[in-house]
């Protein structure tokens, strides 16, 4: 099992965001964000048609066909299995109820079936962080020599719809590519593993070249690779919401005309929430 912490750098100041570990044996990696002090969370997962999703895709407000509305009292993970089942699991395990069924195969919380790793989404991301005031993630202290990192600094950033003076959030997008990709990846005069292309089929900026930044972790057979992209972006912060927090979004099951996607929200926003069924782990 390795695993590698990622770090943003705002104002000159390092913060820890987000950590990514790959299981080992070909068995997937998981994400998450262990760096913030919130606890409980809102999880959503939805349904709705294939055009109505692209739509939601570029930022559009949608109505979706099905909405299943979770709590969780503790942290989650995104974990991305090889064989493309997805689910959100527990940051500490016996927290969230998981894992699958073993007479369907089915999750036993909050799970979906996407495309497996040796086949990759490519019109897009595979998983994707939101997350804002960064004052409330843990500052990063270097000088641990069992640490492993990605840092991101001023020179890294992309803009979506913003510029420099007026971001007030940042996304963290991670591509899985085909193994082919890493004839392509070379490290660039600061010594990161990087590749660079135009990514067509992506909706923003898809006639620029991107620079993407490698993570050369991983265990056994290499057959696909995770790149991250980070972006600057304006985001629309609603009452409920707070001051700081993350969001995690999940790659997409798609079946026929539908597409059912999973996000999780932390902290937990203060609307009501009577809907929500818990993810919290019931001991017998």
């Amino acid at each position: 099992m390795q695993k590698c912490t990622i770090i943003l750098n705002e104002k000159g100041i390092k913060y820890k965001i987000s950590k990514i570990i790959f299981y080992g044996n070909n068995a997937g990696f998981g994400v998450l964000c262990p760096y913030h002090s919130a606890k409980s969370g809102y999880l959503i997962k939805q349904t709705t048609g294939t055009e109505i999703y692209n739509e939601y895709a570029k930022g559009t407000d949608i109505s979706v066909d099905e909405q299943l509305q979770y709590s969780a009292s503790d942290r989650i993970k995104l974990s991305i299995h090889t064989d493309g089942f997805v689910q959100f699991s527990g940051e500490n395990p016996s927290k969230i109820i998981s894992g699958r069924d073993s007479e369907t195969g089915l999750a036993k919380g909050m799970g979906l079936f996407s495309s497996p790793l040796s086949r990759p989404i490519m019109s897009g991301p595979t998983f994707g962080i939101t997350l804002w005031g960064l004052n409330d993630f843990t500052a990063f202290q270097a000088g641990k020599t069992d640490e492993s990192v990605i840092d991101f600094s001023e020179n890294d950033y992309e803009y979506r719809e913003t510029d420099k003076k007026n971001y007030n959030a940042y996304i963290i997008e991670g591509f899985v590519f085909p193994p082919m990709f890493w004839s392509f990846s070379f490290m660039n005069d600061l010594k990161q593993e990087i590749v660079k292309f135009r990514h067509p089929q992506f909706q923003h900026d898809r006639h620029k070249s991107l620079t993407f930044r490698v993570m050369p972790f991983m265990d056994g057979e290499i057959f696909y690779m995770v790149a991250l992209l980070v972006s600057r972006a304006q985001l629309q912060v609603a009452e409920q919401m707070h001051s700081s927090g993350f969001s995690f979004s999940s790659p997409a099951e798609v079946k026929g005309d539908s597409v059912t996607s999973m996000h999780a929200l932390y902290p937990a926003p203060g609307f009501n929430t009577e809907k929500t069924s818990s993810l919290d782990y019931q001991k017998k």
